[in-house]
């Protein structure tokens, strides 16, 4: 393991930025900064720019002006700092998400009536994804986040290991930020260790929440789906876990509406368990999280922050599956 990777400083710089914008506890400054940043980005991260202007064209087309797809390309890349300082913020930008409407809370309680626990697939990439966990955790139901190996608070570590500085320090500063929101943290590592999988089906076997991204580009066995134009593969093993489990899942996305404040929608669940038809039900599911992801996408594609993703899409679809 290095001690520091190259990028180790870069991350550490914009996690400062975030801290410092924690203590002003303005909306209307992160917002600024993060508008700003964006913009910066757009102008000198060429190679990524290109990426987020080919996906838009190619999932959206016609459908949208030149003006229109740059103003996309620009929201997608300030929503990646919008995230992060909201992450920072955490109790001092309570008044800015105010308020959250929660839709599906009756499904979300009718699942854990089963005794079962619940999973909860979110979008990494897609509107607000701390907002609604506290509201949840606020209402005696909190949610414990699985993280990638290289997660970093919505920005990607450098693999294929994280560094020492950012295993011992840069990650527990996010990781105290995000502990705000949900009830624990469950920390994939790059090892192939079994213990994440144990503590996931552990708090299920407790009847509590865990929430995934469904839509990360990591994972041994995957499956192609149709999504934003592209062909992705999804990882299976988001439906393994429900299926040895017994827990339901729901899919969740939490969006800004025009009038303030937020509102969360706890969508039907997934039917993950028939017996005898283990693959036909695990591609079904995943097929269905990525249409149910098109759809909002489509609907609000400047909040998605993943575009330039979907070419790592593409690349992975050409590896085979481990």
């Amino acid at each position: 393991m290095a001690t520091i990777h190259r990028d180790d400083v870069e991350s550490a710089i914009v996690l400062a930025l975030a801290a410092g914008l924690r203590s002003v506890g303005s909306d209307g400054m992160r917002t600024a900064v993060a508008a700003g940043l964006g913009r910066l980005a757009r102008r000198f991260s060429r190679a990524k720019r290109e990426s987020i202007d080919e996906a838009i064209q190619s999932a959206l087309g016609d459908s949208t002006t030149e003006q229109e797809q740059r103003e996309i390309s620009l929201g997608s890349m300030a929503g990646v700092w919008t995230e992060l300082f909201a992450l920072a913020a955490g109790e001092s930008a309570r008044a800015n998400c105010e308020p959250c409407k929660v839709v599906g809370m009756n499904r979300l309680r009718s699942s854990l009536a089963k005794g079962n626990g619940a999973i909860l697939w979110e979008s990494n990439g897609f509107g607000r994804r701390w907002i609604w966990k506290r509201v949840l955790k606020e209402n005696g139901l909190p949610v414990f986040q699985v993280h990638g190996p290289l997660n970093l608070g919505g920005l990607n570590l450098r693999g294929p290991t994280p560094s020492t500085l950012a295993q011992r320090w840069l990650r527990p500063l996010v990781y105290r930020w995000e502990h705000y929101f949900v009830g624990g943290i469950i920390q994939l590592g790059s090892d192939g260790s079994l213990a994440p999988l144990k503590e996931m089906r552990r708090r299920l076997e407790g009847n509590q929440i865990v929430c995934i991204s469904a839509d990360g580009v990591l994972g041994d066995q995957r499956l192609e789906v149709e999504m934003l134009g592209r062909r992705v593969r999804l990882a299976k093993g988001l439906v393994t876990l429900a299926r040895n489990s017994g827990a339901p899942v729901h899919s969740v996305f939490c969006l800004p509406t025009e009038d303030g404040g937020c509102e969360t929608v706890i969508e039907g669940r997934f039917y993950v368990h028939e017996s005898g038809k283990q693959d036909k039900a695990t591609g079904q599911a995943l097929e269905e999280f990525a249409h149910r992801l098109d759809s909002h996408v489509r609907s609000r594609p400047g909040l998605y922050r993943n575009w330039h993703q979907l070419a790592q899409f593409q690349e992975a679809q050409q590896a085979p599956d481990s």
